[in-house]
């Protein structure tokens, strides 16, 4: 999937369009030993914090675990660009659905050390 397609289907409404791009995302992660190969960071975590703040079950709990795997990663230049999702992961704290709860916090642990 070309990047510029990728990060556009990130910002979709449709939570299809948005799941499927996310594992384009996930798999390019793994043939890429976790390396993002996109050229424009700022739009992919602008991606990110639309489908936190905005989307349902499903999409929110993919993204979350994707953003852990990318935590993972050790790359120091996404750490300024997560600082951006701090806030929406931390009112997604305070989500009613125990399992949104329970990976944000699993996401905000791997950040913390």
């Amino acid at each position: 999937m070309e990047s510029e397609k990728l990060l556009n289907d990130l910002q979709s409404s449709d939570k299809d369009i948005v799941s499927a791009a996310m594992d384009t995302l996930k798999q390019s992660l793994h043939e890429n030993d976790g390396a993002i190969m996109l050229a424009n960071i700022k739009k992919l975590f602008k991606g990110f914090y639309n489908i936190l703040a905005s989307h349902g079950f499903d999409p929110v709990i993919q993204c979350t675990n994707l953003l852990i795997e990318l935590l993972n990663s050790d790359d120091p230049d996404l750490e300024i660009h997560f600082l951006r999702l701090v806030p929406i992961l931390v009112q997604n704290l305070g989500s009613t659905k125990i399992p949104v709860c329970s990976v944000t916090y699993n996401c905000l642990k791997v950040y913390c050390n």
